[in-house]
């Protein structure tokens, strides 16, 4: 009766999702977010759609933070990302700074 040209099937609306960052594409578990949010004592509603965007946040900072340090390490010829990559990168980026007690720079005497 008409073009399949405007369907979608579902598989590629997932696809569709998660090249674009959609809900579809989440791995942090939503609840475990909405948990976190709630710890903050001032706290004691979240919306839906609050802690899809911090999920989806959450999971696009950790993408990039161990893509940003795996590259780090295969600049010294490594596969294996060390504490010492991820620091040049917290330490490299002024954006980063809130990680210096999470992510403080490591002892001399520590293996790099």
């Amino acid at each position: 009766a008409g073009s399949s040209e405007g369907k979608k099937s579902g598989k590629e609306k997932a696809s569709k999702d998660d090249e674009e960052g959609g809900a579809g594409s989440l791995a942090i578990p939503k609840n475990a977010v909405k948990r976190i949010m709630k710890l903050e004592d001032d706290v004691k509603q979240v919306q839906a759609e609050a802690v899809l965007l911090v999920a989806k946040a959450t999971e696009l900072f950790l993408e990039k933070f161990a893509r940003d340090s795996h590259k780090c390490a295969v600049q010294q010829d490594r596969k294996q990302v060390k504490y010492n990559d991820l620091y040049e990168i917290r330490d490299k980026d002024q954006n980063l700074n809130f990680l210096k007690y999470v992510i403080p720079q490591p002892k001399q005497d520590e293996d790099s």
